[in-house]
């Protein structure tokens, strides 16, 4: 018998994109390997949105709702270190429910639990919906498009939160931490950042 815990969890920031949760959640509930774990964070109260994500996933424990009382802006990133906070998962991906992930997501994760991150190329909204050649530096990565090991990302932390291209410096901090020894950049495109 093969260990189901889950090896990655999802901290999926939100706001108000009533027409993106059942895709998302779709593509998700697609996924050829089951175990991962969804953290749904609004930025700001939306009964609306909660309700909807809560009949899309009922009795489904791997998907969980959270909100704040007010909007923190900057991208989510507040939320994202709240949340980072919690993670027990092998892995963590730091996206927004305006992503897609191919059903092989996991399970390619799954393939390369000896990396410490583990990163690939995604079709992306901002480029004019073309490839995103991703690499390791600001401006060629996108939250979406990386797992990372959840003890690395926990002590790198997420230290410049308010900039545009957080995520880039998240990812500039971590290698220069020295960290990121054992890295893969997959030849496939797994996400979809709508």
């Amino acid at each position: 018998m093969t260990d189901q815990s889950p090896i990655v969890s999802f901290i999926v920031i939100c706001y108000g994109e009533y027409w993106e949760a059942p895709m998302f959640i779709g593509a998700m509930k697609c996924q050829t390997d089951k175990r991962f774990r969804c953290i749904f964070w609004h930025d700001g109260p939306n009964p609306e949105l909660r309700k909807l994500i809560e009949s899309l996933t009922k009795g489904d424990d791997r998907f969980t709702y959270i909100e704040n009382d007010e909007n923190t802006g900057s991208w989510g990133c507040f939320n994202r270190i709240a949340a980072l906070k919690s993670i027990t998962t092998p892995y963590v991906i730091q996206t927004t429910i305006q992503e897609y992930y191919a059903p092989c997501c996991i399970s390619e994760i799954a393939k390369h639990q000896d990396k410490d991150i583990i990163v690939w190329n995604t079709i992306h909204h901002s480029f004019d919906y073309l490839i995103l050649d991703t690499d390791l530096e600001v401006k060629k990565i996108d939250w979406s498009n990386f797992a990372i090991r959840t003890t690395i990302a926990q002590t790198v932390g997420i230290k410049q939160p308010t900039h545009y291209c957080a995520d880039g410096l998240f990812i500039q901090d971590c290698v220069a931490s020295g960290l990121l020894v054992n890295n893969i950049k997959l030849n496939k495109i797994l996400s979809i950042k709508n």
